[in-house]
């Protein structure tokens, strides 16, 4: 759920993550909502890697929307593989707290300001920048055991709810 732009490295994870977990789970699919400048690399970086299959796009979805629940709730965990880019750095990473809110665990790069808002072993999984294998590893960990990935979506919604609230920001 974000802008398809150079900085939040979909075509990178596409290619240098999620094939990787696709040669291992072909159950598992990315679903990737929003629209951008990017939107034709990443498509092409999926059918490169021959993941037309294990890919679904759905294009803009607007957040009041049933729709944007819906991917939420059809969804397991919650990626953020955001890379540095010169000029256009993630102010905070919103839409982690959200995914957080719904009960999902995030795995995340830990760039920008995503660090605020992800707290490692809390609401998700802080990957060193660009360590892909990490990344992967940290996916597969979650989809492979069940009690890992409850216990931080219990945690998620408590981090966020005890950091983020109205009371707590004011």
């Amino acid at each position: 759920v974000s802008r398809l732009v150079p900085k939040k490295g979909i075509k990178e994870f596409v290619g240098g993550v999620f094939s990787k977990v696709y040669e291992n789970r072909s159950d598992v699919v990315l679903l990737i909502a929003g629209d951008g400048p990017e939107k034709e690399k990443i498509k092409q970086a999926v059918v490169d890697q021959g993941l037309s299959q294990g890919v679904i796009f759905t294009g803009s979805v607007k957040r009041d929307s049933k729709m944007y629940d819906y991917l939420f709730g059809a969804s397991d965990i919650f990626v953020m593989p955001n890379v540095r880019v010169k000029g256009d750095a993630e102010g905070f990473g919103m839409v982690v707290l959200e995914a957080a809110l719904r009960g999902l665990p995030i795995i995340a790069f830990a760039v920008d300001g995503i660090t605020d808002s992800v707290s490692n072993g809390n609401n998700g999984i802080l990957v060193k920048e660009g360590d892909m294998v990490s990344f992967k590893e940290a996916i597969e960990g979650l989809l492979n055991n069940k009690d890992r990935a409850e216990n931080l979506t219990r945690t998620a919604k408590k981090f966020v709810s005890e950091n983020f609230s109205w009371d707590r920001i004011i």
